[in-house]
């Protein structure tokens, strides 16, 4: 069973509450190792079903069912206009880790889909980057969009984050430096204002987007300005508008809506001018996607500055996003 954490403070601070699957431990032996009850209930054959099966399959389920109602927390739009901040290069990036082999992912995945709708009618300076980890495929669902570089990356952010060092799902890191459960609606409202209300101390642009023959890699030339010199930028395809019926693991029977999901990711030397490529997966819905480019430094690991561009060319807004697939409700 997947451990998890679960801390009640009341009705009056519901949205304090955090919910959250815990990525396995690094040390297998003690990840695996079976729980006294567990133990006993192996021992003696009379009573086949440990007694604590129940209660902690009620208090998961009880967790789950917190994480939907903080989701559909009524806040408000989520992304301000952004006119609101001038010609400041205002941005947040807002990098998700989800799994479609965790139960308490599909509400975070349903805000920050309402996010990039909303960044994509008022502020494109708003980012969301949606990584998927494969740490939970050995729950019977693997992941397709899961590869372990993206786990890589989440258990780096572990030493330079505030508190104490954890991985789990569904993890929201904001520009790098802070970080809470991503299906916390009221949270990532209030976080996103936050950093919009920040002058941007990199700009980055993007110069080039294409032109890709077929089969060919995404060419993307960037213009970075301000960026200290150990400073690195990460290039990323985000494909959204994608739904996946899952047959397996914690979500079995149902389908799961994506949006600006990572389906390639680059990491260059932030130098004033910078050309890169992408290489696109099979089945990739180039009309369905983005680049985002995001400069960050090493050491904090804070980000400096963004900017996103739709693959093809076409200006971001309301009316370039397609019909969403159905999916099932969270």
């Amino acid at each position: 069973m997947i451990p998890r954490w679960f801390v009640r403070l009341g009705v009056a601070a519901l949205a304090a509450v955090a919910t959250d699957c815990a990525a396995p431990t690094a040390t297998p032996a003690a990840s695996s190792a079976p729980t006294p009850a567990a133990s006993a209930s192996v021992a003696n054959p009379v009573d086949p079903v440990d007694p604590a099966e129940p209660a902690a399959h009620d208090e998961a389920e009880q967790e789950r069912q917190l994480a939907v109602e903080l989701a559909h927390e009524p806040v408000g739009p989520l992304v301000p206009p952004a006119g609101e901040f001038g010609e400041t290069g205002a941005f947040v990036v807002l990098e998700l880790f989800s799994s479609q082999g965790c139960n308490h992912c599909p509400p975070a995945d349903h805000v920050l889909s309402d996010v990039v709708v909303e960044s994509m009618q008022r502020n494109p300076g708003v980012i969301v980057v949606s990584f998927h980890v494969p740490y939970f495929d050995d729950l019977g669902w693997a992941d397709p969009f899961g590869h372990e570089d993206y786990a890589a990356r989440q258990e780096r952010y572990e030493q330079t984050l505030p508190g104490e060092p954890r991985r789990y799902t569904p993890q929201l890191i904001v520009n790098g430096t802070e970080q809470f459960e991503g299906s916390r609606r009221r949270l990532v409202k209030e976080a996103i204002a936050r950093h919009l209300a920040r002058p941007a101390p990199v700009r980055v642009n993007v110069t080039q987007l294409g032109p890709r023959a077929p089969g060919e890699a995404l060419p993307v030339r960037l213009q970075i300005a301000g960026a200290p010199a150990d400073a690195v930028v990460h290039v990323a395809l985000l494909e959204r508008n994608l739904a996946v019926p899952v047959t397996a693991g914690e979500n079995r029977g149902h389908t799961l809506r994506h949006d600006n999901v990572v389906r390639a990711f680059v990491t260059k030397p932030a130098a004033a001018v910078v050309a890169t490529q992408l290489t696109v997966p099979a089945g990739v819905v180039l009309e369905h996607s983005s680049v985002a480019a995001y400069v960050q430094s090493p050491g904090p690991r804070a980000v400096l500055g963004a900017t996103q561009r739709p693959v093809t060319g076409a200006r971001i807004s309301g009316a370039s996003h397609s019909p969403r697939p159905a999916a099932t409700r969270w």
